[in-house]
């Protein structure tokens, strides 16, 4: 899961950052679609905007 939630914060901040990982990104999407775990992420999953407040920040970092 926590792998998952390091995928998902990629995905969100920077969403071609896995364009030279396809069987990583697979491997992403089949996890998040399990069951369990998509129903999880549809209702609990914190935003990745939480870890950051905006584009900005990670740019000037």
């Amino acid at each position: 899961l926590v792998a998952l939630c390091v995928l998902s914060m990629l995905e969100e901040g920077q969403p071609d950052v896995m364009n030279d990982f396809p069987d990583m990104y697979s491997y992403y999407i089949r996890m998040r679609n399990l069951p369990e775990i998509k129903d999880y992420v549809e209702k609990a999953w914190p935003p990745a905007a939480l870890v950051s407040s905006s584009k900005s920040d990670v740019e000037a970092a």
